[in-house]
């Protein structure tokens, strides 16, 4: 049975690294609310090009590098890497850092919220009549931010004749109430 020798360099920056990683992992799900700092000052929690070129982002390479030749170094004669472990070391590093990056983009992606349209928004717009209400005022379904939704609308011309799944183009939004032609 092999055993991890952490008395080197790479052996002590693996250590001290994993503990981050997992540190910087149990203080987001635990804490994370309390801890998230918006550092660009937008008031949005997002994912830019400076993620990439972090603290953090140094912190995974490391992790990813460390770890190889900490896990390589007890099949090497003598204990001692080989020079191109150092190269792949870099590459394994990389690789972990380009992952992880990935990943933080994807959720990011996950908790993006859409503005909900309203008002001017929906001016023309598209829908079709959902419900005939009588006297000209009528449901029309429409697409809003993504999902279909039911709004009221009255017709500006006066028809009271439109059939249900009939299309109607909004063509006017004043004091809370959308015109249809």
């Amino acid at each position: 049975m092999y055993s991890l020798d952490f008395m080197t360099l790479p052996g002590w920056i693996a250590l001290i690294s994993g503990f981050l990683v997992i540190g910087q992992l149990l203080l987001t799900l635990f804490v994370g609310d309390l801890l998230d700092i918006d550092t660009d000052a937008d008031g949005f929690g997002d994912f830019d090009m400076s993620t990439i070129a972090s603290p953090k982002g140094l912190i995974h390479f490391l992790c990813g590098a460390s770890w190889y030749l900490v896990l390589i170094q007890p099949f090497r004669n003598g204990r001692v890497w080989l020079w191109y472990d150092w190269f792949i070391a870099i590459g394994i590093g990389l690789v972990v850092a380009v992952l992880v990056i990935m990943l933080y983009y994807w959720m990011s992606k996950l908790a993006c919220e859409k503005k909900k349209e309203s008002g001017q928004d929906l001016v023309n717009r598209v829908g079709h009549v959902y419900l005939n209400n009588g006297n000209g005022n009528y449901d029309v379904s429409i697409n809003i931010s993504g999902s279909i939704s039911v709004i009221q609308v009255t017709s500006k011309s006066g028809k009271k004749d439109l059939t249900t799944g009939s299309p109607v183009t909004i063509v006017e939004f004043q004091n809370g109430v959308y015109f249809i032609s």
